[in-house]
């Protein structure tokens, strides 16, 4: 997978990749697990320690930006902020109930398998062991692992069932027609849908906030609602917070977390913060608080979500039936 990538490419854009996202050591780690698996193979390690040192380079370059050097460590933020992500939906294990996760998880079950019964390199183990393992850490991670698994797949798979041409008959022929068939419905029918899936999110009930002028505005929610209303109202949004924690104070990130345990203090963070909205997942603590609290009122209740405005807080809308 390697000998595609020409060699002058790797340094702009590991450049372009420490000034954009705080994710890069993965591109690091990814060219280091080949090397050190080649050294293991004692196999030619060929243009792997070039592009390794190409990103090392483009690394060091990254330091040039209105940052300086400092933005080199941003990544350490993980490590020494680990407990602000302990709250963030995409920080947690996936879900492995998903398709799209199961699918890897499958993907990865195989990998394994062919590495065992084909007697795969150690390059290609020690990759398929450090992404699967980071897949099973962090649902952020999961696109990543996928395409690092790529590559390692096609290796392993690499003559299994091929058939000469010559001795292709119509079978197999009528078989690439269902395979093309298929594809095209499955491809037509995702371009069909939406571009975005929002079905997570509560896009009726900040529709309804919306129409009562308490959004856009100061609203707490979940970190992947905030990410919601970002979208939605862009600068406009206010969020309290979004899932890039470790952009946010750490006040901000502590007072989120007591939220998300509904801790005796609660109510003080949402008085300090002068909250003008709660959006809340129903089925959580801190929603049931709020619907027993006096200095609350729950003005939207339905299956998934609960809104509350402080009580007494000037024109409120009046609370809704409860929806089922």
């Amino acid at each position: 997978s390697l000998r595609f990538v020409p060699l002058w490419v790797l340094a702009p854009v590991m450049w372009l990749w420490v000034n954009l996202h705080g994710s890069w050591p993965i591109g690091v780690a990814y060219l280091a697990l080949r090397v050190a698996g080649r050294r293991l193979d004692g196999a030619p390690q060929g243009r792997a320690p070039r592009l390794l040192g190409a990103a090392a380079v483009g690394t060091v370059i990254g330091a040039v930006n209105p940052l300086g050097p400092r933005l080199l460590t941003y990544p350490l933020s993980v490590l020494t902020r680990h407990q602000a992500f302990a709250g963030i939906e995409e920080w947690q294990p996936p879900h492995w109930t998903d398709p799209a996760n199961a699918a890897l998880a499958g993907a990865f079950v195989l990998a394994f398998v062919l590495l065992v019964l084909r007697r795969g390199a150690l390059e290609d183990g020690l990759v398929t062991v450090a992404f699967a393992a980071a897949a099973v850490v962090a649902a952020r991670n999961v696109p990543v692992a996928s395409i690092a698994l790529t590559p390692v797949l096609a290796r392993g798979v690499a003559g299994l069932g091929t058939v000469r041409g010559e001795r292709r008959g119509h079978l197999a022929t009528l078989v690439v027609c269902a395979w093309v068939a298929v594809a095209s419905v499955a491809v037509g029918g995702a371009l069909a849908r939406p571009a975005f899936d929002l079905s997570a999110y509560p896009v009726d009930e900040v529709t309804w906030m919306q129409h009562h002028g308490l959004a856009p505005g100061r609203v707490v929610a979940p970190d992947y609602v905030g990410n919601y209303l970002e979208y939605r109202f862009g600068a406009r949004a206010s969020v309290f917070l979004d899932d890039r924690v470790d952009m946010f104070p750490d006040s901000v990130e502590h007072a989120y977390g007591v939220l998300l345990r509904a801790s005796a203090d609660w109510q003080a963070v949402l008085s300090r913060y002068d909250i003008a909205a709660v959006l809340w997942p129903s089925d959580e603590t801190l929603a049931r608080r709020l619907a027993r609290d006096p200095h609350w009122n729950v003005v939207r209740h339905d299956a998934r979500w609960v809104v509350a405005v402080p009580a007494g807080g000037g024109a409120a809308p009046s609370p809704t039936a409860k929806a089922h």
